[in-house]
């Protein structure tokens, strides 16, 4: 969706019927497309810079920073050319300036500006995963011309920003991760938490209950659970600071009887992080957040994603068992009270019925999507009718065989 390149490129005259290439003013705070939005036009940053995020799926009004883009860069390419859906929401930081160009324009504008047709080759190459006999066919049809693809001198790793003194900073690579400091509010320990770069989040297919995959040798969901080294305090990210006193002194206790279900030698969370360290980390989250007494919503994102933990080791026994856990709390959280934003009830909704389908409870899944069906904020929001509907059918076939 987004890729760095050629400079900023002059408007041209619109010919003919079609639209015009446009120069558009954003004021800070201005969003530029959302997600989920239908493919319209590809826009180059001539001045400003603009955040791109996409929403956390299992997470209540949670996002997930993807990059923040300045002049030069362009955004929105994949959309049409590819014909999806916006896959991430643009928004300006500051007083920006982009330059709008029709999809119907493209060909006719690189004729005369063929950096452009780089900039936009090397997004298709980064962020669409087509092989280059596809790419080749995909230019061949828009009626681009195709540079041969540039030699590049390696790149060294961006460094990490420097840690708070006496904070030790695990071995990992500076490519993927950066370190940041963060404090427990259990002991006080400041110690330093793995963030993957944002550009490195690159998922190779999202399955219907919204896991990622991966083709890379790491696996950006081992660095969300946040573990304090020292007293092993954990927590998801948006969930870690918020501890109160009173629950502060229950966190040593809880955490002993979670070690002692593990009943083998400690391991150490201040190292890079891997599959089983997220799950022991998702763990003591899971038994820290019960002992605090946070909403069903938060505890069902804890479940879910050791759901996920299970269906990365191949255990599908252990991921039923957690995904039925994970029901619950979603059926808690949207029993709680009615949901005033639609997008977030419709949310909750899906969810239920997926999960409700993998656990093979084929007539429950087809009345929560149901259910959502009739919303009648539903209209409202394309992507989420469009997956409902998809996931209603699955069911209702599956009921049917």
């Amino acid at each position: 969706m987004f890729t760095a390149g050629a400079p900023p490129i002059p408007p041209l005259p619109a010919t003919g019927d079609a639209r015009p290439v446009k120069l558009r003013k954003l004021v800070a705070g201005q969003t530029l497309m959302r997600e989920g939005d239908p493919p319209g036009p590809i826009y180059v940053i001539c001045s400003g810079r603009l955040r791109v995020y996409r929403r956390d799926l299992t997470v209540v009004n949670a996002v997930v920073d993807l990059a923040t883009l300045g002049s030069g860069e362009v955004i929105g390419e994949l959309g049409p050319i590819l014909g999806k859906l916006r896959s991430a929401t643009v928004q300006a930081v500051e007083p920006t300036q982009v330059l709008e160009i029709p999809a119907e324009q493209l060909a006719s504008l690189v004729e005369q500006h063929q950096p452009l047709v780089r900039v936009i080759l090397t997004a298709l190459r980064e962020r669409s995963d087509l092989s280059q006999a596809d790419l080749a066919k995909l230019t061949a049809r828009l009626g681009l011309s195709t540079p041969p693809e540039p030699t590049r001198e390696p790149r060294e790793p961006q460094p990490s920003p420097a840690p708070a003194q006496g904070v030790s900073v695990p071995a990992h690579d500076s490519a993927v991760v950066y370190s940041k400091t963060v404090d427990c509010p259990s002991c006080g320990t400041k110690f330093s938490a793995l963030m993957v770069r944002p550009r490195k989040d690159q998922p190779a297919e999202r399955e219907s209950d919204f896991h990622s995959t991966y083709r890379t040798t790491y696996n950006p969901y081992d660095y969300e659970p946040w573990v304090c080294p020292n007293d092993l305090y954990a927590a998801l990210p948006a969930d870690f600071a918020d501890l109160a006193e009173r629950h502060a002194r229950q966190v040593a206790p809880v955490v002993e009887q979670v070690v002692a279900e593990w009943g083998d030698e400690l391991p150490e969370f201040n190292a890079d992080r891997t599959l089983d360290l997220r799950q022991r980390g998702l763990e003591l989250a899971l038994a820290l957040c019960q002992m605090r007494d946070l909403p069903h919503i938060r505890m069902a994102a804890i479940t879910h994603r050791l759901a996920w933990c299970s269906r990365e080791r191949g255990d599908v026994e252990t991921e039923q068992k957690w995904l039925a856990r994970a029901l619950e709390h979603y059926t808690a959280a949207h029993a709680d009270a009615a949901q005033e934003d639609a997008k977030e009830d419709l949310r909750l909704q899906y969810l239920c019925g997926e999960l409700s389908l993998r656990l093979g409870d084929v007539n429950g899944a087809v009345t929560w999507f149901a259910h959502a069906l009739r919303h009648p904020g539903l209209k409202d929001h394309a992507n989420w009718e469009r997956m409902l509907r998809e996931q209603w059918a699955v069911a209702r076939t599956q009921g049917a065989g």
